[in-house]
């Protein structure tokens, strides 16, 4: 089961790209849709989003880089003893493979949002509460069934629950 982005994560890296554009932020501190569900906020346009996510990149790949070093150094205190049964080792697996995954989703978060038609789907699941069910117009129904809308679940944390 694939879990998606932590939101809090996600609104944090929202308002770090938010902050050296006082004005912008202002207003989007203002907009009662992007606090309603404070801590967590909504994408606010692409650019700021796309912006979020190269914090998030930047972030992400200075901790996967910080903990080579550390890698290393268990590595070289333990030897050739059998480093799997070293919990040190396993926690240090554990924390690549969050940062890895963050990093992917990062990335294609990235991608979505240069592209007009994926972000404003994902800014209409986003904004859609987790119980209504997705509208179902007969005119569409065979234009996005099995595309993959741009990681729907996943961008709101992970689906029905």
């Amino acid at each position: 089961a694939r879990k998606g982005v932590d939101p809090l994560f996600l609104s944090c890296m929202r308002l770090l790209a938010l902050a050296n554009k006082p004005t912008k932020l202002r207003r989007a501190v203002e907009r009662e849709e992007w606090t309603k569900g404070w801590p967590e906020t909504l994408a606010i346009d692409r650019r700021s989003e796309s912006a979020a996510a190269e914090l998030a990149i930047g972030a992400l790949q200075q901790a996967l880089h910080c903990l080579a070093p550390a890698s290393a150094q268990i590595r070289q205190k333990y030897g050739s003893e059998r480093l799997a049964s070293r919990p040190t080792v396993r926690v240090r697996e554990a924390e690549t493979m969050v940062i890895v995954g963050l990093l992917k989703s990062m990335k294609e978060l990235e991608l979505l949002s240069h592209n007009e038609y994926l972000f404003d789907a994902l800014r209409d699941a986003q904004r859609r509460p987790a119980s209504a069910p997705s509208p179902k117009g007969s005119a569409k129904a065979g234009t996005r069934d099995s595309g993959g809308g741009g990681g729907g679940a996943a961008a709101r944390g992970g689906g029905a629950g």
